[in-house]
């Protein structure tokens, strides 16, 4: 009789953006994922610019094991170079960045 093995997979936290560079007036498409979901548990995310200036943030709840936002790049003295999204869900944690050119 074989060896019956037991695989456990870790769990995984995954934040990204539908392109990678933006112009301003564009709607940055932020999508996450998680292996795990814990009911009642929001995703928490910040977005900040080139210049470390709070863009956006606040809490995500999943549909279907999917976490999904958009936030719009204003035309009005918007900061150009490189931004970056942080992601904690429960005690996991994830970054994306994007460009906007």
């Amino acid at each position: 009789m074989g060896k019956l093995l037991e695989s456990k997979q870790d769990e995984e936290l995954s934040i990204s953006t539908d392109k990678s560079q933006y112009i301003p007036g564009q709607n940055v498409i932020i999508s996450g994922f998680a292996t795990d979901i814990i009911p009642f548990e929001g995703m928490k995310f910040t977005v900040t610019d080139s210049s470390g200036n709070l863009i956006s943030n606040g809490n995500l709840y999943p549909t279907d094991g999917e976490f999904k936002t958009s936030i719009y790049l204003t035309t009005v003295d918007s900061q150009y170079g490189a931004y970056e999204i942080i992601a904690e869900y429960f005690d996991k944690s994830s970054t994306a960045s994007f460009e906007v050119v």
